[in-house]
C-alpha cells in the first residue's frame, strides 16, 4: 500500500471543518507523485508541494495571505502548463447537464470519501452547479509540472 502524500491531510482537515491557522505562513511539503508541485492557498496560510529546497522557496517571499498564487512566484515554481475543463451549454440545450453530470460521477464515489474539484471562482455556472451537488469552497491551489536540470 502506497502512502499518502501529507497534502492530503491538509485537505481531509479543510473538509472536516479544521483549517490551518491564520498566521501568514508557508508550509513546504514534498512534490506531488510524478513531479507534479502546487500552490495551494488556505485562509491565511499556504502549502506549497515542490522538489525546490525550502530555503528556496522562502527566499521568493510568498506568505499565506495570497502571494503564494502571486504570476511571480508561480513562475518561479516553473514555466506552467494548465488544464480546464468547462461545461458549455448547447444553444437551446436544457439546464442542468453540469449538475447531472456531477451527480453521475459522486455516485461511483465510495461513501464516506472525499472528493476534491478544482473550479474558476470565475466560471459563475460552473462554480453553481458544483456547490448545488454539495462541494464546499474550502481554498485554491495551483499544480504545476516543473521541468528542471
Amino acid at each position: 500500500m502506497r502512502a499518502s502524500h501529507p497534502l492530503l491531510t491538509f485537505f481531509t482537515d479543510a473538509a472536516a471543518g479544521r483549517f490551518p491557522p491564520v498566521d501568514g505562513r508557508v508550509t513546504v511539503l514534498p512534490p506531488l507523485p510524478r513531479g507534479l508541485e502546487c500552490s495551494v492557498a488556505f485562509t491565511g496560510h499556504a502549502v506549497v508541494a515542490t522538489a525546490m529546497p525550502h530555503r528556496a522557496v522562502h527566499a521568493q517571499g510568498p506568505d499565506g495571505f495570497g502571494s503564494s498564487l502571486a504570476p511571480d512566484f508561480l513562475r518561479h515554481l516553473a514555466g506552467r502548463r494548465e488544464l480546464s475543463i468547462e461545461l458549455h451549454r448547447a444553444q437551446g440545450g436544457s439546464r442542468g447537464h453540469g449538475r447531472s453530470l456531477l451527480a453521475d460521477a459522486l455516485s461511483l464515489v465510495p461513501a464516506g470519501e472525499p472528493v476534491f474539484a478544482a473550479v474558476s471562482p470565475g466560471n459563475a455556472r460552473s462554480l453553481r452547479a458544483f456547490l448545488a451537488c454539495g462541494f464546499t469552497p474550502i481554498g485554491s491551489e495551483v499544480l504545476l509540472r516543473p521541468e528542471r536540470d
